[in-house]
């Protein structure tokens, strides 16, 4: 079994980038629980030492869209295709309950990731999601 590292995590800090950091870019080798960031794979000195240099910057200004402007910046058939996947649907679902998103929140690009690995959207449409871009 591989080691599974844990650091304590203030909310600004971004710890996608943290995992990635230390060695673990797997979106299922970590998980966010009480406060604290759980990354397999790692170890303890590595995910410190990434944290440390990540470090707790503050996050980008908020830059929030409606659910409706969100769902917009995609194709119907990149919405069909993520719609697809009950964990991606989930996701959606709460985005409609939230009623808005943040295109500035360090979890936008995790999202646009697990789209890419679905096949749901191409590569190079994160960047364009990601700016509020609709699509060409």
């Amino acid at each position: 079994m591989s080691e599974i590292a844990s650091v304590a995590l203030p909310p600004e800090a971004d710890a996608v980038a943290i995992a990635e950091a230390a060695g673990n870019g797997a979106m299922d080798g970590r998980w966010y629980a009480d406060d604290r960031l759980y990354v397999a794979g790692v170890t303890q000195a590595a995910l410190e030492a990434a944290l440390a240099q990540v470090g707790t910057a503050p996050p980008a200004p908020a830059r929030h869209v409606s659910a409706a402007d969100f769902f917009a910046l995609w194709t119907a058939a990149e919405r069909a295709a993520l719609f697809a996947v009950p964990a991606m649907l989930d996701a959606a679902m709460g985005v409609v309950l939230a009623g808005k998103v943040n295109l500035a929140s360090p979890r936008l690009p995790a999202l646009l990731d697990a789209a890419i690995a679905l096949g749901a959207i191409a590569p190079d449409r994160k960047a364009r999601i990601g700016a509020g871009l609709p699509p060409a």
